[in-house]
């Protein structure tokens, strides 16, 4: 059963050992705007990006589609100064009804309804 959403600050924090996230296969969801910022790392080394791809299998991958675009664009709305990839974050977690687990939590500040943790609870 789905828990969370890992934001990908998580991802790189866990592989750099700045943190250490546990968790059962399956718990964490992702999204696949995820692994395109955490893999597009300037100097990623081949052992990180392996580290990255082991963290991510026991994931859930969830893609961007048609909801969670319009959704993320209404909270673009009413939040114009939020970055497009958390507005498009935050609508994924809304739209599966999770937290986000991020440690930029005010990147995520304000958007009504969402529950943003800087740890897994």
């Amino acid at each position: 059963m789905v828990k969370f959403l890992l934001d990908t600050n998580m991802l790189i924090l866990h592989v750099s050992g700045q943190t250490r996230l546990m968790f059962q296969r399956g718990e964490a969801v992702i999204s696949s705007l995820t692994l395109f910022e955490s893999m597009r790392l300037p100097g990623l080394s081949e052992s990180e990006e392996q580290a990255l791809r082991d963290l991510m299998s026991l994931c859930r991958m969830i893609s961007v589609n048609d909801r969670i675009a319009e959704n993320a664009a209404m909270l673009g709305r009413t939040h114009p100064k939020k970055k497009p990839i958390d507005l498009l974050i935050a609508a994924t977690a809304l739209e599966l009804c999770v937290p986000v687990i991020t440690k930029n939590v005010r990147d995520f500040k304000g958007i009504k309804n969402l529950e943003v943790y800087d740890h897994i609870p």
